[in-house]
Formats: structure tokens, sequence, C-alpha cells
């Protein structure tokens, strides 16, 4: 949190941890970070979330919300992606980003908030479908595809897992 806060501080951008089940009181903890896309954010042109085991790299002092993209996408998120299309959900031109890291500008939250079903009725939404659940990236995918939204990323600066090769780049 620390970290986070002086990234922050140092790209002069403002800082909140939300806590709790913001996003849908029904879903996981995972799926809270769509919250993201929220209204509550509207008074901002551009929103980053980050996990809060992420921590800025040292060194790193670019500003994130310069960077073009919305999250980053790698082998674990081609493997995801591939499920959402093979079961049609998504086609290969839409966007799947790692949950670690996304960042929206007011335009596109506005849009992928706009496909959220009001009735809470899209069945992948629900918590006791475990095998076929979708989490944040899932979620965000979905509405992403029904929302037309052009697929970027980032680059794997902004998202260097501790569990792939080169912890130490972490």
């Amino acid at each position: 949190v620390e970290n986070v806060k002086a990234y922050a501080n140092a790209i002069d951008a403002d800082y909140e941890l939300v806590r709790g089940k913001p996003f849908r009181e029904h879903l996981t903890t995972p799926c809270q970070k769509v919250f993201c896309i929220d209204e509550k954010w509207d008074n901002y042109e551009n929103v980053l979330m980050l996990d809060p085991d992420v921590f800025v790299r040292k060194g790193l002092s670019k500003n994130v919300f310069d960077e073009k993209g919305n999250g980053v996408h790698g082998a674990w998120q081609i493997k995801l992606k591939l499920k959402l299309i093979s079961e049609n959900y998504i086609t290969k031109d839409t966007p799947y980003w790692g949950g670690s890291i996304y960042k929206f500008n007011k335009e596109e939250r506005q849009k992928l908030r706009s496909q959220i079903p009001q009735d809470n009725t899209w069945p992948r939404f629900s918590p006791k479908s475990h095998i076929k659940r979708f989490e944040d990236e899932g979620i965000l995918s979905l509405l992403a595809h029904k929302a037309k939204l052009k697929t970027q990323y980032l680059d794997f600066k902004w998202n260097q897992c501790s569990y792939l090769p080169k912890p130490e780049d972490s």
C-alpha cells in the first residue's frame, strides 16, 4: 500500500484503497476489481486499479497514464481467453487483460459499464457456478466484447508477476 501511495504521489494522482465488496456483494473478492469502472470514478479522466499485491518497480518514474493500453496480456490470459473464444462468448479480437492492473479512461469505463446487466442475471456472474465462473478478467473481457472495445495491452514492465521467470524483475 505504501509503495503504491508513493507512486501515486510521484505522478500527482489521487489514491484510494478500496475494501469490501463494492461492485456486487454476491460476487467473489477478485470480481470486486470491476469496481474500477463504477460511476464513482467519473470525476476522473483516467483510473488505474492495482491488485493489493502489486508493487511499483524501483526506479520506474514513467507515468502509467501516459502509456497506451488497458492491462497486460500474457500466457495465462491467452489460455483463459481461448476458453471464452471456444465457448463463443468473445472473439479473437476481444481484449483479455490480466487482473492485476487495469487502466481505463472515462469513455472506456462508461462503455464497459453500459454493458453490465442491470438485473444481474448474466449467468456467468453467479458465484455458484464454480467450474465456469468468470472472475474479474472474464467479466471485463465479456463487457469489452459487448462494448466493442479495441484490444490494447500495456507493456509487461507494468506487471512482472512473481511466479514468472526472473522474479527479481517483479
